[in-house]
């Protein structure tokens, strides 16, 4: 049986560590988000591991800079993998 979850809160206790999709989930390529930040503060406060992932042909440390320009915190990930 398939269990759908309305956000990564319902998944909080059960897992250590998040692969999270960068572009359509993280932002819309301008902007991030409504939930965005408030989500990855939360992962990270509640000590999981957050590793960004990308199908973008750009090196991870220019994703990070677009992420940075829109307000997305290094500090709030891991790691970012492209």
């Amino acid at each position: 049986m398939v269990q759908f979850i309305k956000n990564l809160g319902e998944l909080c206790e059960r897992y250590d560590h998040f692969i999270i999709d960068i572009f359509g989930v993280i932002h819309d390529g301008i902007k991030p988000f409504p939930e965005t930040l408030r989500t990855l503060k939360a992962l990270k406060l509640s000590g999981k591991q957050v590793c960004l992932l990308s199908n973008s042909p750009r090196r991870a440390h220019n994703a990070a800079h677009q992420m940075e320009m829109m307000g997305i915190s290094r500090a709030s990930f891991d790691h970012i993998v492209t």
